[in-house]
């Protein structure tokens, strides 16, 4: 399961966000190409509101890395971007 939980801490609404997580998995020391797992319709988060988006994935692989990149949709500009690994258990 791959959840994103995004929190606007600020006093006011954000501009419209574009959030994508990308995630590629290794099976027996091979990597499979990257696949896109949430990747909602831009939106904004209110002062203070939480959002919490989840992707149920099955897989048989011993290792998954995600990659976050979380956008501006007016202009493209990138505010995140960050990779997360984790071993699977078998």
């Amino acid at each position: 399961m791959v959840t994103l939980r995004m929190t606007n801490l600020e006093n006011r609404a954000t501009t419209p966000l574009a959030p994508e997580v990308t995630l590629e998995t290794r099976t027996d020391g091979k990597w499979d190409k990257p696949q896109t797992i949430i990747h909602p319709a831009a939106f904004v988060l209110n002062k203070k509101e939480e959002q919490h988006l989840i992707k149920i994935v099955k897989t048989n692989a011993d290792f998954a890395r995600a990659t976050l990149t979380v956008k501006e949709a007016e202009t493209g500009a990138v505010i995140k971007n960050e990779r997360f690994e984790k071993s699977l258990p078998k």
